[in-house]
């Protein structure tokens, strides 16, 4: 059995003042057991302040997260705020930490943090929940493929830093107070752990297109559609305008490789010199996609259908849930429309629970044998319960 327990502040520049709230929401005197580890996320000044140093020094135990847009938990949310959460438990074990810069290579530095992991533990994880950064040199698709080769049939549950800048500088991930650059962020949850996973993305949004196929890529570069450039195949749907792909980081596409597995959403990001489409997670040569587009009548719907469903699943049990930035975006003014419908939908007397803005999510599917499937998912709000 795993206990949650949430915490958070907005006391952003005053790092005393701070601790004090966290210390006494958590009540960890009373409320902590033999096991634990935590998850921070937050607004990136947090970092900067030294509210983030300042909250870890005091915790008993390992704690890793990321920077993110809003968080919330019950109680409370916001833009400016930081939230602790703290996975804690008898019978189950915990081991977190962060690996090595990644900018050389993710072998060795992601190779060795797991290895580190694993000494640490009584027995295989039974899973992961992982925070990586905006890589310049790999995508987070790689960082998948790379973590699920080494841990086996195990699934990973995460999210990629993010921040309010352009380019992504602000964006981090977090070990024991300290910012890592370059880094990945591990927590393994090691026993008698059976967590259920569930998720909304846009296969169900407003569809612009019907199925076409990918019929040259590179990664997550987009380069041919039915055997035409890609910007000659927009353009047929009336989606260019002055010689560019319109629906930056709202245009989706909706990706089915045909390997049984869900569709997989990917977020158009923008247009290359030469024409390409710049995807936010690999666009696989040979998959059917269509267009989508979703509004915040859909956001909000989308996660009080998912909550509705997790619910029955998670009496007695907590909730881990991660949200694409772009979908907060789309709510424009009304930002808070998402976690209010979560909120109403969980009502006064649901399960523990704490979400946090990605810049894209990992979640794992499972294949037609039953084995997991991990993937680096974008414009989906996805739940682990646990």
């Amino acid at each position: 059995m795993i206990r949650m327990l949430t915490a958070f502040t907005e006391e952003i520049d005053d790092p005393a003042a701070a601790v004090a709230e966290i210390t006494e929401q958590l009540d960890l005197e009373h409320r902590l057991l033999r096991n634990a580890a935590g998850i921070i996320q937050c607004y990136p000044e947090f970092l900067e302040s030294g509210v983030v140093r300042a909250i870890c020094d005091v915790l008993p135990f390992d704690v890793v997260g990321c920077t993110t847009l809003c968080t919330a938990v019950p109680g409370s949310a916001g833009l400016f705020q930081l939230t602790l959460t703290v996975l804690t438990s008898d019978d189950v074990a915990f081991a977190a930490g962060a690996s090595e810069s990644t900018a050389e290579s993710l072998d060795g530095p992601v190779d060795g943090l797991h290895a580190d992991l694993l000494a640490t533990l009584p027995e295989k994880p039974s899973l992961y929940i992982l925070f990586h950064p905006h890589f310049s040199t790999y995508t987070s698709n790689e960082l998948v493929v790379k973590l699920s080769s080494l841990a086996g049939n195990v699934p990973f549950f995460g999210m990629r830093a993010i921040d309010d800048t352009l380019d992504r500088t602000a964006a981090c991930i977090i070990c024991n107070g300290g910012r890592k650059e370059n880094s990945i962020a591990l927590l393994a949850v090691s026993g008698n752990v059976e967590p259920v996973f569930l998720m909304k993305n846009a296969a169900t949004a407003s569809i612009l297109s019907d199925g076409a196929v990918i019929t040259a890529a590179d990664g997550n570069l987009l380069k041919a559609v039915n055997d035409m450039p890609a910007p000659e195949y927009f353009k047929g749907l009336g989606l260019v305008r002055d010689g560019e792909l319109q629906g930056k980081e709202a245009l989706t596409f909706v990706v089915d490789s045909s390997d049984g597995l869900p569709p997989i959403c990917r977020l158009y990001l923008d247009s290359t010199a030469g024409g390409d489409i710049l995807c936010g997670g690999i666009m696989p040569v040979g998959a059917t996609f269509r267009c989508a587009t979703i509004d915040p009548a859909f956001v909000a719907a989308s996660t009080t259908e998912l909550v509705a469903e997790a619910l029955p699943l998670a009496r007695g049990k907590n909730i881990l849930l991660v949200s694409c930035a772009a979908r907060y975006w789309t709510l424009g003014r009304n930002t808070f429309a998402e976690i209010n419908s979560m909120t109403r939908a969980m009502g006064d007397k649901g399960p523990p629970y704490s979400l946090a803005y990605s810049g894209g999510e990992i979640y794992p599917l499972r294949d037609a044998a039953g084995r997991w499937t991990n993937q680096f998912h974008n414009i989906t709000l996805t739940m682990c319960i646990l």
